[in-house]
């Protein structure tokens, strides 16, 4: 049986306290037996931070920490909140210092990092790291090692709008991703993939998982992982077992027994087990979006992003 602490309070299941900020950790320190992570105390216990994160290892989280990485330079006036930097050298005068900017002499405000190699889109020479120099990759942002480009138009197939008209300028008035040259506005599905590129264009599958890579989604193809065997009736739907061994006859094949979508990720902690594609919610990607684009009727959001 599995135990919990109720709301507002926390530990191991066994053993609960009260938890004031709702992050997953005791005000105090709780005596559990099995040294559970959740019975130690909070390192900010009225502001929440399910990550613990403690940048300076001072035993203050770095959410309530007024200099979070132990610098001497308060948070408000640090240009490195997390690293270490009293010199505060910034060479660019971006909004980074150099001990913790991917692009210390090119000025880059937002980080960005394609490739997340460490080094900021600004400054690094193959930006999508896939083995060919920018000046020379027909994708500069997107890998594509083979630079497979079929209409010939300068524009690689795996960033190009319309991969099989020639559309150099990327022309897209509409702005949804399909080249007005080949733009047909058809989506017989709804769901938001042009019909000429969509593969289930009549079952509706924003994803457009396709777990075999046959060119067919798993929401139209009865045979997902192309092992011979229809879905129907294989036990282990994505992951190719044309023998359907199954030891313990519980109806589960024994190559996808805890992990359905053989993505190395035990089902019990997989938040997509049916998709080798997504392991784990990860909002370090996440792209700020404006509310209120105009006028200051609505304050714009500032995201923080805690335990990745």
């Amino acid at each position: 049986m599995c135990f919990q602490c109720n709301v507002g309070w926390a530990g191991n299941g066994h053993t609960c306290g009260m938890d004031t900020d709702i992050d997953g950790y005791p005000d105090r320190s709780l005596p559990c037996i099995d040294n559970d992570k959740h019975c130690k105390q909070d390192n900010c216990v009225f502001t929440p931070n399910s990550g613990q994160e403690d940048a300076d290892n001072d035993g203050i989280g770095d959410q309530c920490d007024e200099d979070a990485d132990g610098d001497g330079i308060k948070n408000v006036e640090d240009n490195c909140r997390l690293v270490p930097n009293k010199d505060q050298q910034n060479s660019d005068s971006d909004s980074f210092g150099d001990s913790c900017d991917n692009c210390p002499t090119v000025p880059n405000s937002d980080q960005k990092d394609t490739d997340n190699n460490g080094q900021g889109d600004a400054c690094d020479q193959d930006i999508d790291g896939d083995g060919i120099p920018n000046v020379l990759d027909n994708c500069p942002k997107v890998p594509n090692p083979m630079q497979t480009d079929r209409d010939r138009d300068g524009v690689g197939d795996a960033c190009d709008s319309c991969p099989e008209l020639s559309n150099p300028m990327q022309t897209d008035v509409d702005n949804d991703l399909v080249g007005d040259v080949c733009d047909t506005n058809q989506d017989t599905d709804g769901d938001g993939h042009q019909d000429t590129r969509d593969n289930c264009p009549d079952i509706p599958n924003s994803s457009q998982l396709d777990s075999d890579n046959d060119g067919l989604g798993d929401d139209c193809d009865h045979d997902d992982d192309n092992d011979g065997v229809n879905d129907d009736y294989d036990n282990c739907r994505l992951i190719i077992n044309p023998n359907q061994k199954d030891s313990d006859a519980n109806g589960v094949g024994d190559v996808c027994e805890n992990d359905f979508d053989n993505d190395a990720v035990m089902d019990l902690i997989d938040v997509c087990p049916e998709s080798a594609e997504v392991t784990l919610t990860d909002f370090r990607a996440f792209q700020t979006v404006i509310l209120d684009p105009e006028g200051e009727a609505q304050i714009d959001p500032n995201w923080v992003v805690l335990n990745q």
